[in-house]
Order: structure tokens, then C-alpha cells, then sequence
């Protein structure tokens, strides 16, 4: 990526506040402005979604509650989550929006 796009789509990132929390916003610019690597990390992405449900279902009991004695549920919704992570697999999530 050139000096000046990739400037370009730091600031813009910037601006949406985006970049402030994510925890990789420093590779943000390098990886939406490529051709290729929003495909590879696509990939990636789709396979590890795939065993979603294999890890949802095999974590272990204590993470479903907010306390230790097991008295309070989480208000985790699995699917939800799901659903909001599958946003990746989408021509839309990779592209930067000014």
C-alpha cells in the first residue's frame, strides 16, 4: 500500500473512533486497503466460525454464570454472537467506510 493511502485510511479510521479500541488497529489499514489479504483473512475466519457451536458447547459450566456459586446466568446469547462474528464473511464488513 502506498504512504499516502494507507495515511488516508489510518485517518479515516481515526475518525470513526474504530481504530481508538480495536485491539489490532495498528494492521487495520494494511490489511482493508490490500486486495488479498481480506480474502485470506476470510478464509481464516470462515474456519474458525465453523467450530463455533464445538466450542460454544464444550465451555466449561462456569463461564455461563456471572458469579461462583452458579446462581446468575450469563445474558450470553451464543447465536447473537454468532451471527454478529459471520459479519466478516462479507464484501461489506471489508470495506473501510469514511
Amino acid at each position: 500500500m502506498k504512504g499516502a493511502t494507507r495515511r488516508a485510511a489510518t485517518e479515516c479510521l481515526q475518525n470513526s473512533g474504530r481504530s481508538n479500541t480495536h485491539v489490532f488497529s495498528g494492521q487495520i489499514p494494511f490489511v482493508f486497503q490490500d486486495l488479498v489479504e481480506p480474502q485470506v483473512y476470510m478464509g481464516r475466519l470462515q474456519r474458525a466460525l465453523a467450530v463455533w457451536p464445538d466450542a460454544c458447547n464444550n465451555a466449561p459450566e462456569a463461564w455461563w454464570f456471572v458469579d461462583d456459586e452458579k446462581t446468575v446466568r450469563t445474558e450470553f446469547d451464543s447465536a447473537n454472537a454468532l451471527a454478529m462474528l459471520n459479519r466478516c464473511t462479507t464484501q461489506e464488513f471489508w470495506r473501510l467506510t469514511p
